[in-house]
Protein backbone atom coordinates (compact mmCIF):
# COMPACT_ATOMS: atom_id res chain seq x y z
CA UNK A 1 0.00 0.00 0.00
CA UNK A 2 1.27 3.46 -0.84
CA UNK A 3 0.01 7.02 -1.06
CA UNK A 4 1.05 9.47 -3.77
CA UNK A 5 1.38 13.17 -3.23
CA UNK A 6 3.29 16.35 -3.97
CA UNK A 7 5.35 18.94 -2.13
CA UNK A 8 5.07 22.59 -3.05
CA UNK A 9 6.30 26.08 -2.28
CA UNK A 10 5.72 29.59 -3.62
CA UNK A 11 7.50 28.49 -6.80
CA UNK A 12 4.36 26.54 -7.74
CA UNK A 13 1.96 29.48 -7.39
CA UNK A 14 1.36 29.96 -11.14
CA UNK A 15 0.65 26.25 -11.61
CA UNK A 16 -1.90 26.35 -8.79
CA UNK A 17 -3.57 29.61 -9.85
CA UNK A 18 -3.97 28.47 -13.47
CA UNK A 19 -5.32 25.09 -12.44
CA UNK A 20 -2.47 23.12 -13.99
CA UNK A 21 -1.79 21.79 -10.52
CA UNK A 22 -5.00 20.68 -8.77
CA UNK A 23 -4.27 20.47 -5.05
CA UNK A 24 -7.48 18.52 -4.43
CA UNK A 25 -6.24 15.48 -6.37
CA UNK A 26 -3.18 14.03 -4.55
CA UNK A 27 -3.42 11.69 -1.57
CA UNK A 28 -1.30 14.21 0.34
CA UNK A 29 0.18 17.68 -0.07
CA UNK A 30 3.25 18.87 1.82
CA UNK A 31 3.64 22.65 1.82
CA UNK A 32 6.61 24.85 2.56
CA UNK A 33 5.81 26.90 5.62
CA UNK A 34 8.98 28.75 6.53
CA UNK A 35 12.71 29.18 6.04
CA UNK A 36 15.35 30.42 8.41
CA UNK A 37 14.47 32.67 11.31
CA UNK A 38 11.97 34.98 9.63
CA UNK A 39 10.88 33.93 6.14
CA UNK A 40 7.33 32.63 5.73
CA UNK A 41 6.19 31.21 2.41
CA UNK A 42 3.82 33.84 0.97
CA UNK A 43 1.63 31.24 -0.76
CA UNK A 44 1.00 29.02 2.25
CA UNK A 45 -2.46 30.45 2.97
CA UNK A 46 -3.46 30.10 -0.67
CA UNK A 47 -2.46 26.44 -0.71
CA UNK A 48 -4.21 25.73 2.57
CA UNK A 49 -7.42 27.10 1.09
CA UNK A 50 -7.25 24.52 -1.70
CA UNK A 51 -6.57 21.31 0.25
CA UNK A 52 -9.03 19.23 2.23
CA UNK A 53 -7.51 17.99 5.51
CA UNK A 54 -10.54 15.78 6.07
CA UNK A 55 -9.85 13.81 2.90
CA UNK A 56 -6.15 14.38 2.20
CA UNK A 57 -3.00 14.08 4.22
CA UNK A 58 -1.31 17.43 4.74
CA UNK A 59 2.16 18.33 5.83
CA UNK A 60 4.46 21.30 6.30
CA UNK A 61 8.20 21.66 5.94
CA UNK A 62 10.79 24.15 7.12
CA UNK A 63 13.87 24.94 5.02
CA UNK A 64 16.85 24.89 7.38
CA UNK A 65 19.49 27.63 7.20
CA UNK A 66 22.26 26.67 9.64
CA UNK A 67 24.69 27.92 6.99
CA UNK A 68 23.65 31.48 7.93
CA UNK A 69 24.56 30.78 11.56
CA UNK A 70 20.92 31.02 12.50
CA UNK A 71 19.72 29.60 15.80
CA UNK A 72 17.61 26.43 15.50
CA UNK A 73 15.39 27.67 18.33
CA UNK A 74 14.55 30.83 16.39
CA UNK A 75 13.90 28.77 13.27
CA UNK A 76 11.55 26.49 15.22
CA UNK A 77 9.55 29.47 16.42
CA UNK A 78 9.31 30.81 12.87
CA UNK A 79 8.04 27.45 11.65
CA UNK A 80 5.57 26.89 14.46
CA UNK A 81 3.97 30.33 14.22
CA UNK A 82 2.78 29.14 10.79
CA UNK A 83 1.67 25.59 11.62
CA UNK A 84 1.07 25.20 15.35
CA UNK A 85 -2.71 24.99 14.85
CA UNK A 86 -2.18 21.81 12.80
CA UNK A 87 -0.03 19.99 15.36
CA UNK A 88 -1.37 16.47 15.74
CA UNK A 89 -3.14 16.56 12.38
CA UNK A 90 -0.29 17.25 9.95
CA UNK A 91 3.11 15.85 9.14
CA UNK A 92 6.04 18.14 10.01
CA UNK A 93 9.43 18.00 8.30
CA UNK A 94 12.81 19.73 8.26
CA UNK A 95 14.41 20.22 4.83
CA UNK A 96 18.20 19.83 5.10
CA UNK A 97 19.90 20.39 1.76
CA UNK A 98 21.91 22.85 -0.29
CA UNK A 99 24.11 25.27 1.63
CA UNK A 100 23.16 23.64 4.95
CA UNK A 101 25.26 20.62 3.98
CA UNK A 102 28.41 22.72 3.71
CA UNK A 103 28.84 23.17 7.44
CA UNK A 104 30.84 20.57 9.42
CA UNK A 105 29.20 17.21 10.06
CA UNK A 106 28.96 17.28 13.85
CA UNK A 107 27.61 20.85 14.18
CA UNK A 108 25.04 20.04 11.48
CA UNK A 109 23.90 16.93 13.34
CA UNK A 110 23.62 18.90 16.56
CA UNK A 111 21.68 21.69 14.82
CA UNK A 112 19.22 19.28 13.19
CA UNK A 113 18.67 17.30 16.38
CA UNK A 114 18.08 20.48 18.38
CA UNK A 115 15.47 21.65 15.85
CA UNK A 116 13.68 18.30 15.76
CA UNK A 117 13.72 17.83 19.53
CA UNK A 118 12.35 21.31 20.12
CA UNK A 119 9.48 20.77 17.67
CA UNK A 120 8.73 17.47 19.40
CA UNK A 121 8.88 19.04 22.86
CA UNK A 122 6.64 21.96 21.93
CA UNK A 123 4.07 20.09 19.83
CA UNK A 124 4.40 16.38 20.60
CA UNK A 125 5.00 15.75 16.89
CA UNK A 126 8.33 14.23 15.87
CA UNK A 127 9.22 15.70 12.46
CA UNK A 128 10.73 13.88 9.53
CA UNK A 129 13.97 15.02 7.94
CA UNK A 130 14.20 15.59 4.19
CA UNK A 131 17.72 14.98 2.98
CA UNK A 132 19.52 13.14 0.22
CA UNK A 133 22.53 10.85 0.12
CA UNK A 134 24.98 13.67 0.87
CA UNK A 135 22.93 14.67 3.88
CA UNK A 136 22.72 11.12 5.18
CA UNK A 137 26.49 10.87 5.08
CA UNK A 138 26.61 13.81 7.49
CA UNK A 139 23.59 13.32 9.76
CA UNK A 140 22.13 9.88 8.99
CA UNK A 141 23.40 8.07 12.08
CA UNK A 142 22.33 10.89 14.40
CA UNK A 143 18.77 11.24 13.14
CA UNK A 144 18.26 7.48 12.88
CA UNK A 145 19.28 7.11 16.52
CA UNK A 146 16.45 9.49 17.46
CA UNK A 147 13.86 7.50 15.48
CA UNK A 148 13.35 10.41 13.09
CA UNK A 149 11.64 9.39 9.85
CA UNK A 150 13.34 9.94 6.51
CA UNK A 151 11.97 11.78 3.48
CA UNK A 152 14.42 10.90 0.73
CA UNK A 153 14.85 12.55 -2.70
CA UNK A 154 16.16 10.41 -5.57
CA UNK A 155 14.88 10.84 -9.11
CA UNK A 156 14.89 7.40 -10.66
CA UNK A 157 12.59 4.44 -11.30
CA UNK A 158 13.40 2.74 -8.00
CA UNK A 159 15.57 3.08 -4.93
CA UNK A 160 17.57 0.54 -2.96
CA UNK A 161 18.70 0.36 0.66
CA UNK A 162 22.28 1.05 -0.38
CA UNK A 163 21.22 4.53 -1.46
CA UNK A 164 19.72 5.64 1.83
CA UNK A 165 21.89 3.84 4.38
CA UNK A 166 22.07 3.81 7.37
CA UNK A 167 18.25 3.90 7.24
CA UNK A 168 16.46 0.54 7.03
CA UNK A 169 13.53 2.11 5.17
CA UNK A 170 12.21 5.37 3.76
CA UNK A 171 8.97 6.98 4.95
CA UNK A 172 8.56 9.23 1.89
CA UNK A 173 10.39 9.05 -1.42
CA UNK A 174 10.52 12.16 -3.60
CA UNK A 175 10.85 10.33 -6.90
CA UNK A 176 10.45 13.09 -9.50
CA UNK A 177 10.64 16.83 -10.00
CA UNK A 178 8.75 16.74 -13.30
CA UNK A 179 6.33 18.42 -13.81
CA UNK A 180 6.67 19.20 -10.10
CA UNK A 181 7.94 17.47 -6.97
CA UNK A 182 6.19 14.10 -6.70
CA UNK A 183 6.30 11.87 -3.65
CA UNK A 184 5.42 8.35 -2.58
CA UNK A 185 4.55 7.53 1.02
CA UNK A 186 5.23 3.90 1.87
CA UNK A 187 2.17 3.13 3.94
CA UNK A 188 -1.54 3.50 4.50
CA UNK A 189 -3.55 6.51 5.59
CA UNK A 190 -3.49 5.14 9.13
CA UNK A 191 0.30 4.97 9.00
CA UNK A 192 0.45 8.52 7.64
CA UNK A 193 -1.55 9.66 10.64
CA UNK A 194 0.99 8.00 12.94
CA UNK A 195 3.62 10.41 11.67
CA UNK A 196 1.27 13.31 12.42
CA UNK A 197 0.12 12.38 15.90
CA UNK A 198 1.37 13.79 19.16
CA UNK A 199 3.69 11.28 20.81
CA UNK A 200 3.95 12.67 24.29
CA UNK A 201 1.44 11.94 27.06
Amino acid sequence: MALYGIDISHHNATQVKTGIMDLSKPDFVIMKAAEGESYVDPKLKLYLSKVDPERQGIGFYHYARPDLHQDPEHEVHNFLKCVIDYAGDALFALDVEGAALKIPDVPLSEWVLKWCRMVRDLTGVLPLVYTGTDGLEKIGDAILAEDIGLWYPRYRAKITKAMYKPYPFVAIWQFSETPWDCDKFFGTREQWRKYCERRRS
